[in-house]
């Protein structure tokens, strides 16, 4: 039976499962599910647990309330999480075989909660703002709530820190801080344990439950978003800084080794690359040191990825077990690994292809968050075998059956050597198999050389994983031209970051653009994750390398696959991606259409307008006349004159990372210089910097089909006549 065709009404459909659980002996599972809300527009989230020896699944059924962010406590007999009803977000708490009671009536809400190592305790963030110390612990009612975020939003904003907007907040910061709260189980009695001097978040139970560990924020100024790590002693109250100047603070819990010191993840930003490692200090302070080096096997940990691995996610990026052993989740040479480092060397545990999110190991178990190419995220339990590998045991879960009556595309792995001979460059082509097959039709002897592009036939029950590690063996193998087909256009899609990475699964745009006819390329150059630090450096991801790269790998594409008309290649990103956008239709002629997504084209511009600026906001070795001045330079405005293909720019209405004056300023010069170019701008009423990953669907449709549309438009075969 022929398969029906996507559309983009369908991304309603899709399922979203994510922040994987699991209990401490190993026989239950939680996990948030995610399903589209048509009146909200909003993806609704729910918890669900599964018993894994009986099917059994409970569901948090909480009228009219969104749920996340499970935890159990170490015994395994309580179920913590957040749930939420519109008003701000209180911790639950379900006991086993009871239902959930509400553990927490705070009046600006929770985040992050916690279990104490006995279970009888939950740490977790608070809200507050300073003149409100009376009223922290009482929950205010919906009408309540309402006239309170509404005489906030009225109110005029006095600003007077240097740092005062963030994308993630909308805009501006509304003078709230955050706090650690415990609240003990027996007796539902809450406390804030830290000053207010400060803000302090993500709270972790160290040495046996004495003390509160967490990241705190004394600075001011520019440095107002530095961290640093705290230890409160839970019997004293006693608040003491245990190190300085964290290596770029990133938002994962505060852990503790064997012997007691404590582990946390940071970012050396002297580096030129901004890779997430592990650090240890000791317990009662002094100098941080990386706990271990990068390795040939993998590079970072909690890698960036791009595509529909977006998700929210529970902070899961290392793991610990009785053993002593660390397990850490990895990017490295296209794929998203399990890794485990034994305190000697780091040896991969799984072997997946796109493994987003993981919990355990526990009891030889391991319960992970996989997506493949035609199949959003879904949870695995996996055993650890004989060679200490953890294997699939079954699927937990299975949320997207209604794919199976859709063709899906799954691409082929393509690598080129970079232009300077020093780099190889990764990246995948998704050709609609509708175009491959009319082409072996109407020329018979193009099986041959088709065949060496694709996954064997005889692949049909090995993995996903093994099949990409096939078809890419015969790709470096080298592919025979193939003879010519019918041509298709095709688009170059370029991830954000740039310290980000394509992984190998769902993406729900490259899916849709594939089933209206169009190839989709895909690839990580330098400044990319997961190839090493020397790959990472920003100064090749905003230097000619990059352009380079994509250029070779364009080109490797359509050698490989005649069936792409080079004529009709377009070009396609956001926030980095978009800047690469820019840059490549404004110094080279290798495109013939492009989208620019969340854009980023003037660095002088955007100097105090959105809030990447906060991280340069004090040049240290030039004067500032010299700095505003290298800003400028580094502009992709002074080469717009040279923009002659269609363009099309989407962009948020509140999107403060890259500020939407960034793409009105595309937009006005190229009307104003070339009134004859098809040029559009489209702005998303509300929308931030992630309008494609969380926006309101109906905005992530609208986005998703303007761009389809555009190149449909401008790389249809008439566009490709006229070329």
């Amino acid at each position: 039976m022929e398969k029906k065709k996507l559309d983009f009404e369908n991304l309603r459909d899709v399922v979203w499962i994510s922040e994987p659980a699991l209990s401490p002996d190993g026989t239950r599972a939680a996990y948030v599910k995610g399903i589209s809300d048509y009146d909200s527009g909003q993806v609704k989230t729910r918890i669900l647990e599964k018993n894994l020896e009986t099917g059994e699944v409970w569901e948090a059924a909480l009228s009219r309330m969104v749920q996340k962010n499970p935890v159990y406590s170490p015994d395994g007999k309580k179920l913590a999480f957040l749930a939420s009803d519109g008003r701000p977000w209180q911790v639950w708490v379900k006991k086993q075989g009871e239902e959930p009671v509400q553990a927490t009536h705070l009046r600006h809400g929770a985040a992050n909660p916690v279990f104490s190592p006995d279970g009888g305790k939950l740490a977790f963030e608070m809200k507050y703002f300073p003149w409100e110390d009376a009223e922290l612990f009482r929950e205010m009612t919906v009408e309540e709530y309402e006239a309170f975020r509404k005489a906030r939003e009225e109110e005029p904003k006095v600003i007077e820190n240097l740092i005062y907007k963030l994308d993630e907040a909308y805009g501006m910061l509304d003078g709230s801080r955050t706090g650690i709260g415990v609240l003990t189980l027996e007796t539902m009695a809450c406390e804030r344990v830290t000053p207010a001097d400060v803000s302090y978040g993500v709270p972790s139970f160290l040495d046996g439950g004495k003390c509160v560990a967490c990241y705190g924020y004394p600075h001011t100024h520019c440095k107002e978003m530095s961290a640093e790590i705290y230890r409160i002693e839970l019997e004293t109250g006693a608040v003491r800084q245990i190190e300085r100047s964290v290596p770029s603070y990133y938002g994962l819990p505060i852990q503790e080794d064997a012997e007691g010191n404590f582990l946390y993840c940071g970012v050396h930003m002297d580096r030129g690359a901004a890779m997430p490692e592990i650090f240890r200090v000791a317990p009662e302070g002094g100098e941080s040191a990386l706990l271990f080096a990068t390795d040939p096997v993998c590079h970072g940990i909690d890698p960036l990825l791009s595509g529909d691995a977006h998700l929210p996610q529970k902070d899961c990026a290392f793991r610990q077990d009785g053993e002593g052993k660390l397990y850490f989740l990895s990017y490295h040479m296209g794929r998203s690994n399990v890794f485990c480092w034994d305190g000697e060397k780091i040896s991969q545990m799984t072997e997946e292809a796109c493994v987003l999110s993981f919990d355990g190991p526990v009891d030889g178990k391991m319960l992970v968050l996989k997506a493949e190419w035609n199949e959003p995220a879904e949870l695995y339990l996996l055993r650890q075998n004989e060679a200490g590998r953890f294997v699939e045991e079954c699927r937990v879960t299975r949320s997207n059956e209604w794919l199976e009556e859709y063709e899906m595309f799954e691409p082929v792995p393509v690598s080129v050597r970079s232009r300077d001979g020093k780099a190889e460059i990764r990246g995948w082509v998704m050709v609609p198999e509708s175009a491959e097959r009319q082409g072996r039709a109407e020329n018979p002897g193009a099986s041959e050389g088709a065949d060496r592009v694709q996954a064997p036939e005889s692949a049909e029950g090995q993995s996903q994983a093994q099949r990409s590690e096939a078809a890419e063996k015969q790709n470096q193998a080298g592919a025979k031209p193939q003879p010519q087909s019918p041509q298709i256009p095709a688009v170059l899609d370029i991830h954000g970051g740039p310290e980000s990475c394509y992984a190998a699964g769902f993406f729900y745009e490259a899916q849709m653009m594939a089933s209206k006819g169009m190839a989709v390329l895909f690839c990580d150059p330098r400044g990319a994750s997961g190839y090493g630090p020397e790959f990472m450096q920003d100064a090749y991801a905003y230097g000619q390398e990059a352009v380079d790269d994509y250029l070779e790998f364009v080109e490797e594409a359509c050698r490989r696959f005649p069936q792409i008309d080079r004529k009709r290649v377009g070009v396609t990103g956001g926030s980095y991606g978009g800047h690469m956008t820019n840059k490549l239709i404004s110094v080279t002629d290798a495109f013939a259409a492009a989208v620019t997504q969340r854009t980023w084209v003037n660095p002088s511009t955007s100097y105090g307008t959105g809030d990447m600026g906060f991280y340069s906001a004090a040049p240290q070795t030039v004067s500032f006349q010299e700095y505003m001045e290298n800003r400028a330079r580094n502009s992709i405005m002074k080469y717009v004159r040279n923009i002659h293909v269609p363009l099309l720019i989407l962009h948020g209405e509140k999107d403060y990372r890259c500020a939407l004056e960034q793409g009105e300023q595309v937009y006005h010069a190229l009307r104003s210089l070339k009134p004859e170019l098809p040029v559009k701008i489209v702005i998303f009423p509300g929308e931030n910097h992630a309008v494609t990953r969380a926006g309101l669907l109906h905005n992530q449709i609208r986005h998703m089909k303007e761009m389809t549309e555009w190149f449909e438009t401008y790389l249809g075969e008439e566009a490709g006549r006229n070329a």
